[in-house]
C-alpha cells in the first residue's frame, strides 16, 4: 500500500501537471490543430469490428475485438505494439469470450471473460504485461464478477452476483484479494453497484435497501461506508470519482426529477441544475471538480454540458444537430462525447474553451462515438469505416 504523504504527493503532482499541459495547450493549439487525425485500430486477426473503451496517458487503448475464432476479444493497442490479444483465463481457449473494463497508466486492463470453456459464467480479470490475464474469482456464494474500473495502484472495481439484481459492488487489490464494499451502516442493505474508483482506491457507487431507497455511496478502506443522501429524493447514484474524493452522479430531487450532483466532503451534495428543463446526468468528473454528462435544454432536448464551481452549468451545443451527449472529461476541461450533425448522423466530438465543439469525424463511414479521453486530449470510441464496419480509433490533436 502507498502512504498518504506520497499518495497526496502525487496528486499534487497531477493538479500542477493539469496546470502545465492548460498552458502549453493553449500555445501549441493553433500550430498542431493541422495535424489532428483519427487513427484506425483495426481489428484482432479474422476479425471484421472492434470497439474502443478506455485510454490512458500513455495513449495506449483497451476494447474489444472479434477474431476468427470468437465474438468478442479484450485487445490492448500501443502505438508501438499495434492490437493485441489479452488472451483467455486459465482453463480458456481462443474461442473464449472476453470484454473491457478500464485500462490504467500502467497498461494494466481489466474486464471479464467465461471462466473456461466449459463454464458459463463470467469473471473479472486484471491483465498485465508480465502475468497475463488474471482470474480475480467472486465474492463468496457468488457465481459471477465483472471488472469495470482499473486505478494506477491496480485495484480493480467491479460487481459480483448470482442474479444482476443481487449485485455487490467489489474492490480487488493484489494484496487483499476481492472485497465487498457499499453496504450501509446500520441499514438492511440487500445490494450494491459499482460507480468509480479513484488513485486513492476511493470508491462511489450506489446501495440500495431492502426497503428500496437507494444511496450514492463514498467507500474508503479507513473509513468504510459513507452515505451521501440525495437531493430531497428517494435515490441517487455515484458515477465518477475524482482524486479529491469528490463525487459526481445523479440524484433525485423532492419533486422526483434526475439532476446531476457533486458531492465534497465539506459541502455536501450540490445540485449542478439542468440546462433549463427538467432533467441532468453526470458521467465523470475530474481532478478539478469538473463534471461532464447530459441535460434538458428549456426546449426538451438533450445537450452535454461542462460544470464547473465558477462558471456554473455551460451548454456545450451540439454539431448542428438536435442532441449531445458528455462522457468524459479530461484535466485539461476538455470534453469529449457524441453529437448529432445537421444531417442527423452522430459523430464523436471534442470541446475546449477556446475552439469550442470540435467534429472529429469518422473513418470514412457515417458514424462515430466517443468513449473517453486522456490528459493529452487523445481520444477512443468507435466509428464506421467506408466498407460499414465499427472500428476502434485512437483520435490525437
Amino acid at each position: 500500500m502507498m502512504c498518504g504523504q506520497r499518495r497526496w504527493s502525487r496528486l499534487a503532482t497531477k493538479v500542477l501537471l493539469a496546470w502545465v499541459l492548460t498552458t502549453l495547450f493553449a500555445v501549441t493549439w493553433i500550430v498542431r490543430a493541422s495535424a489532428a487525425s483519427m487513427t484506425d485500430l483495426g481489428t484482432l486477426p479474422g476479425g471484421t469490428q472492434s470497439y474502443g473503451e478506455a485510454i490512458n496517458d500513455l495513449g495506449q487503448v483497451d476494447g474489444s475485438s472479434n477474431s476468427s475464432s470468437a465474438i468478442s476479444r479484450v485487445f490492448r493497442w500501443t502505438p508501438s505494439g499495434g492490437m493485441q490479444d489479452l488472451g483467455s483465463l486459465p482453463g480458456g481457449t481462443n474461442y473464449s469470450i472476453s470484454y473491457p473494463g478500464g485500462i490504467n497508466d500502467l497498461g494494466q486492463v481489466t474486464g471479464y471473460a467465461a471462466s473456461s470453456t466449459s463454464s458459463p459464467y463470467f469473471h473479472a480479470f486484471r491483465w498485465t504485461a508480465s502475468g497475463g490475464m488474471q482470474d480475480l474469482g467472486t465474492l463468496p456464494s457468488r457465481h459471477l464478477s465483472f471488472g469495470f474500473a482499473i486505478n494506477d495502484l491496480g485495484e480493480v472495481l467491479g460487481d459480483s452476483y448470482v442474479v444482476e439484481a443481487d449485485a455487490d459492488a467489489f474492490v480487488w487489490s493484489a494484496s487483499g484479494g476481492m472485497r465487498e464494499v457499499g453496504i450501509l451502516p446500520g441499514q438492511d442493505t440487500y445490494r450494491t453497484s459499482a460507480g468509480g474508483i479513484n488513485d486513492l482506491g476511493q470508491v462511489t457507487g450506489s446501495s440500495t435497501t431492502l426497503d428500496g431507497l437507494t444511496q450514492a455511496f463514498l467507500w474508503t478502506a479507513s473509513g468504510g461506508t459513507q452515505d451521501l443522501g440525495t437531493l430531497g429524493g428517494k435515490a441517487s447514484h455515484g458515477a465518477g470519482i475524482n482524486d479529491l474524493g469528490q463525487v459526481t452522479g445523479t440524484a433525485d430531487t423532492a419533486s422526483g426529477a434526475e439532476h446531476a450532483f457533486r458531492w465534497t466532503a465539506s459541502s455536501g451534495m450540490q445540485d449542478l441544475a439542468t440546462l433549463g428543463g427538467a432533467y441532468s446526468q453526470a458521467t465523470a468528473i475530474n481532478d478539478l471538480g469538473q463534471v461532464t454528462g447530459t441535460a434538458d435544454t428549456a426546449s426538451g432536448a438533450d445537450h452535454a454540458f461542462r460544470w464547473t464551481a465558477s462558471g456554473a452549468m455551460q451548454d456545450l451545443g451540439t454539431l448542428g444537430g438536435k442532441a449531445s451527449h458528455g462522457a468524459g472529461i479530461n484535466d485539461l476541461g476538455q470534453v469529449t462525447g457524441t453529437a448529432d450533425t445537421a444531417s442527423g448522423a452522430e459523430h464523436a466530438f471534442r470541446w475546449t474553451v477556446s475552439s469550442g465543439m470540435q467534429d472529429l469525424a469518422t473513418l470514412g463511414g457515417a458514424y462515430s462515438q466517443a468513449t473517453a479521453i486522456n490528459d493529452l486530449g487523445q481520444i477512443t470510441g468507435s466509428a464506421t469505416t467506408a466498407s460499414g464496419a465499427n472500428h476502434a480509433f485512437r483520435w490525437s490533436p
